[in-house]
């Protein structure tokens, strides 16, 4: 056995001893400085410092739980480039989950314009009508947009896919029935929550 296995082997025999934990932050160091590059170089509009400790927890985590006992290299450069390809898919699937959150909104917007006939409205625009939703409505489509998207609110909530399908058409449905000015405002009151909840977790980032 290599002496790079058996420092894999030792840590994961006794993950509290002085040597297993020197490895580990070692090894951690170097995700850390790889996820700062990635951030540098692809993801900086995506990423922030908060992103950035996550994926680091979850490298390091996916080590201790598995796939440091799967390595099957035989040095430490081979270590090094394992330990690379997994923290580059963590900050590449986070990026991509950031990116899909900033497309819900617009996604739903999207929706509502091809079920109503109605374009996108400026969130400043004059409007005479109030909005038509009920809280009930309000309170749903505020917590799927802070979600990013359906299949993310269906996980927070507990619930399939397919029964966050059905709400939002029954959503769809009540808009349908709207007027004219009804409708404007109903896309007015969407685009000025998707704007509030973008700002939102932009503030919270740049507070990391």
């Amino acid at each position: 056995m290599t002496p790079v296995r058996e420092q894999i082997q030792a840590l994961l025999a006794d993950r509290r001893s002085p040597e297993a934990r020197a490895f580990l932050l070692a090894t951690l160091g170097y995700v850390e400085r790889r996820v700062g590059v990635l951030r540098n170089r692809r993801y900086g509009d995506l990423l922030g410092p908060v992103d950035a400790e996550e994926i680091v927890a979850e490298v390091g985590m996916r080590l201790l739980n598995g796939a440091l006992a799967r390595f099957r290299g035989s040095d430490l450069p081979e270590l090094l480039a394992y330990v690379r390809t997994i923290t580059d898919r963590c900050t590449g699937r986070l990026a991509r989950r950031h990116l899909r959150e900033h497309r819900a909104s617009q996604d739903l917007l999207d929706v509502l314009a091809a079920q109503t006939g109605v374009g996108p409205a400026r969130p400043d625009a004059e409007v005479d009508a109030p909005c038509p939703f009920t809280e009930r409505d309000q309170a749903y489509l505020v917590a799927l947009l802070e979600a990013g998207s359906r299949a993310e609110y269906a996980r927070l909530q507990g619930q399939s896919r397919a029964a966050v399908t059905r709400m939002v058409q029954r959503i769809r449905e009540r808009i349908e029935a709207l007027t004219t000015d009804q409708r404007i405002a109903a896309e007015v009151w969407l685009e000025q929550r998707a704007r509030e909840v973008v700002a939102h977790r932009a503030a919270l980032a740049d507070a990391g």
